[in-house]
């Protein structure tokens, strides 16, 4: 009974990660209707960013994640408006492909600024809590707290404020928001900055509970 409470556990810790990156995948395809194929590699560019205020700076991490996290909602919003913006009346497939394209060079990208080896932002071993004869690591704790308090934070804004009513009006009819006056750029622009967001927050968990890698993102959107 144990081990199967233990490898629940695990599953858990797993399935919220996944769920952050689904969350902020989700939010791009409901809004713009885009299956943004470079997602994955969205969350490998946010754990490796988080890697350069802790490794680089000497930062702990949870002074790096929120650093982490506008770096990847900057990285989205350069994207889009050098190259997704460009395609966004072209047909669907056109889109897609590019973000194959994207996701392609984002990889590349981490390899030849970090290499093709494992990375972790801490070295040396983490001792397990132990809790009713569980195996729990603290990080699998950070982890859970995280993801649900990022999820609790989307939903509040997505709910009560301004911009967060405006995106989920471009997510039932784009056309008709922007002719009640909705300034959908601006509301493109923030989907954007939040799905680049979540999606960092997904992959700087997703090295605490594993490793850097530079196919991380990519086999997890697998």
């Amino acid at each position: 009974m144990i081990e199967i409470l233990q490898v629940l556990i695990f599953g858990i810790v797993l399935g919220s990660i996944i769920t952050l990156g689904a969350v902020g995948l989700s939010l791009l395809f409901g809004i713009l209707r885009f299956a943004n194929f470079a997602h994955g590699d969205m969350m490998t560019v946010g754990a490796y960013l988080a890697l350069v205020f802790v490794a680089g700076l000497g930062w702990p991490i949870y002074a790096a994640f929120p650093m982490a996290l506008a770096g990847g909602a900057v990285v989205a919003i350069a994207i889009d408006r050098v190259l997704y913006k460009r395609l966004r009346r072209t047909a669907p497939v056109i889109l897609l492909i590019s973000s194959f394209g994207v996701g392609l060079m984002l990889r590349s990208l981490v390899q030849f600024i970090w290499g093709p080896q494992s990375l972790v932002y801490e070295p040396g071993i983490q001792f397990p809590l132990e809790i009713f004869g569980l195996r729990i690591k603290p990080d699998h704790l950070v982890i859970l707290a995280g993801v649900i308090i990022l999820v609790i934070l989307l939903h509040l804004f997505l709910q009560y404020t301004k911009m967060g009513k405006a995106m989920r009006a471009m997510s039932d009819n784009m056309d008709l928001a922007e002719i009640t006056g909705i300034e959908t750029e601006r509301v493109i622009m923030w989907t954007w900055a939040l799905g680049g967001a979540l999606a960092a927050g997904a992959g700087i968990f997703l090295a605490m509970d594993t490793r850097l890698q530079p196919f991380m993102g990519w086999n997890m959107l697998l």
